[in-house]
């Protein structure tokens, strides 16, 4: 992955404000024609003949003997090397250093361009696929349901025996099955379309404060059917009057149903659902659902909210269905500013919690 470019520091600033000044433009074309090493040894070589040269020059002036004198030929020599040298040394390593991290630099923010040219690329083709699938499954949605209820009206009306008695039982058992066939492809197909227009944002919540105990108590009341006739008994307590969520009716009703058909379905017969609700001392208030069911493996807790996905289990292969439940579940709680939690321990059941903020209690 490409490291970002970092900021310069102040003092990083200043020096490359200072060896872009003055003699630092001459050492910055030293350095890059011949390198720091070579570049500070021409420059010492250039300063100790331009001061000889001038001492000498200086001496023909005021007239002085300096062939008489050799300290006044040496000195100019000797010094320009002892005082420029290191000086040198310091303003051409600086140049280098800056140089290098300038270069590094563009091929830092070269880099990041790329990566972000790519970025933008896949994003747009993830958008212009996700845009394709919202209106395929749109277009689909009328071409599937209305022949599968076609399907689904004829097989009940040979079912019912509408237009009179069937001669052979065993077209009923037909009828049967292909009516009971439909409904399970009607219900994942709606399924798969509430999801899709999840995901893209279509849905529209009607956010309202609603009494905990009226959620829990109109979805138990739908699935009381359902639990009896697979001998499970449903036991749920009551929440105060004032304990109460923000949240869409609609929306929280069918996240409650599918949180209850999954714990009756995975459950063995003659075990009880049990459905309660708790403020916490942090102000949000959990809904759980404990079942007594075969549980969920701690590996795949993770993966049970996300589409199509089912635990592996005996219990689990011989329930029909789609694996879209949890993941609507997820979606509409979090859409809603709620959170899923889910606590499971195999062979002991598994209790899912809808958390949300409780209502500003007036």
């Amino acid at each position: 992955m490409t490291q970002p470019v970092a900021e310069l520091t102040e003092a990083e600033r200043r020096d490359i404000k200072a060896v872009d000044n003055g003699f630092g433009r001459f050492a910055r074309y030293l350095v890059t024609r011949f390198g720091a090493v070579r570049s500070l040894m021409l420059a010492t070589v250039a300063i100790t003949v331009v001061t000889f040269v001038t001492c000498l020059v200086s001496y023909e002036i005021i007239g002085l003997d300096y062939l008489g004198n050799p300290i006044s030929v040496v000195m100019p020599i000797v010094m320009p090397i002892v005082t420029a040298f290191p000086t040198t040394l310091i303003i051409h390593r600086l140049v280098a250093a800056t140089m290098a991290r300038e270069q590094q630099g563009l091929r830092q923010q070269a880099a990041l361009r790329a990566a972000a040219d790519e970025s933008a690329f896949h994003r747009a083709r993830a958008e212009r696929t996700s845009k394709a699938t919202s209106d395929f499954l749109a277009s689909m949605s009328h071409e599937l349901r209305t022949p599968l209820n076609a399907i689904i009206g004829g097989a009940d009306m040979i079912r019912n025996q509408s237009l009179g008695p069937v001669g052979d039982e065993r077209y009923l058992q037909t009828a049967e099955d292909i009516s009971f066939g439909g409904m399970h492809l009607l219900q994942m197909i709606n399924t798969i379309l509430d999801l899709a227009k999840l995901e893209r944002g279509a849905h529209t919540y009607q956010m309202e404060e609603i009494p905990v105990g009226e959620i829990i108590e109109n979805a138990v009341r739908i699935v009381r059917g359902q639990a009896e006739q697979a001998r499970i008994a449903i036991e749920f307590t009551t929440p105060p009057e004032q304990m109460q969520i923000i949240c869409d009716d609609q929306a929280m009703r069918q996240v409650m149903l599918n949180l209850l058909s999954n714990a009756i379905k995975f459950s063995p017969a003659e075990s009880t659902v049990h459905v309660d609700a708790v403020e916490e001392p942090d102000g949000r208030i959990f809904i759980r659902v404990a079942d007594s069911g075969f549980g969920i493996p701690k590996d795949q807790l993770d993966d049970i909210f996300e589409p199509f996905v089912q635990v592996d289990s005996v219990r689990t292969r011989s329930q029909q269905g789609t694996g879209l439940g949890l993941a609507l579940v997820r979606t509409m709680v979090e859409q809603q500013g709620g959170q899923v939690f889910v606590e499971s321990t195999p062979g002991h059941g598994s209790v899912f919690s809808l958390a949300f903020e409780a209502a500003a209690k007036v």
